[in-house]
């Protein structure tokens, strides 16, 4: 199993449940190769899964906006595992800002990068896998909008396309809209 976004809340939490349904192989990809967020108690939940003997846990620091990058990535994980049987893009960004004045400009790439572009990368590169899952985790932005999160919203979308898409294609498909999650992850802090 591929986690982007996977030493971030939700990858943590997707991480666990995983373990316990009895995952093999679970590659937590991060940017930075470093818990996101230390208020969250997070580095406990990588304590956890790193001490499961069942599974075997894999952090990788990796940039998956970086086609590079994400194609060494797999082939790292199918020499390890022998397969990539699943993907779960929990990685994101969020830079809020308002369109007036061209706010929203400045962190529209970044945004769009770590959500939209990274889920092109993976669906490209594991189109030879038979992926029994390939899931994202978009937002309610992506349906209902938010002040200040036009570039997050617009990107949560074509997440939510992409993966109409492949299932339009017969292949592995979901995108989960998300609120914001008390107590864990991006947007913890803010509600």
């Amino acid at each position: 199993w591929i986690i982007t976004g996977g030493l971030g809340g939700l990858g943590l939490l997707t991480a666990k449940v995983l373990v316990n349904l009895g995952a093999a192989h679970i590659f937590l990809v991060s940017r930075s190769g470093k818990v996101s967020y230390a208020d969250q108690g997070l580095e406990d939940d990588l304590a956890w899964l790193q001490q499961q003997t069942q599974t075997q846990v894999h952090v990788v620091r990796c940039d998956v906006s970086d086609e590079a990058s994400v194609v060494s990535m797999l082939a790292d994980a199918r020499r390890v595992a022998g397969s990539v049987d699943g993907v779960i893009h929990a990685a994101g960004v969020l830079r809020d800002a308002l369109i007036r004045g061209g706010g929203a400009a400045l962190g529209c790439a970044e945004v769009w990068n770590a959500k939209a572009l990274s889920a092109w990368w993976l669906h490209k590169h594991t189109l030879e896998d038979k992926l029994k899952y390939f899931v994202t985790y978009s937002s309610l932005t992506a349906a209902v909008g938010n002040i200040g999160q036009a570039a997050y919203g617009a990107a949560n979308r074509y997440l939510d396309v992409l993966m109409e898409e492949r299932r339009r294609l017969g292949m592995s498909g979901l995108s989960i809209r998300w609120p914001a999650v008390a107590g864990k992850g991006m947007a913890a802090g803010l509600i």
